[in-house]
């Protein structure tokens, strides 16, 4: 029969191990995940910036460049 202190020391280091192996995965894991999140966020600004870009061409180019060379 193992001792109980034995049996708690033993314990702990079956349960700290796999933390600290863990550890460099949860890393990894993160900046794989903030690098995710910074392609999405440029991705989504660009497409942001092209939208607005058309959006300013048909408010206020288009009727610019209209009443400019309209017969009227």
């Amino acid at each position: 029969m193992i001792d109980d202190d034995l049996y708690y020391i033993l314990l702990d280091e079956v349960q700290l191990v796999p933390r600290f192996e863990a550890l460099p995965k949860i890393s990894e894991n993160t900046q794989i995940f903030l690098v995710e999140i910074l392609e999405n966020t440029q991705i989504f600004l660009a497409e942001i910036l092209e939208n607005t870009q058309i959006f300013y061409n048909i408010v206020v180019v288009l009727p610019t460049f209209y009443r400019k060379w309209s017969p009227c």
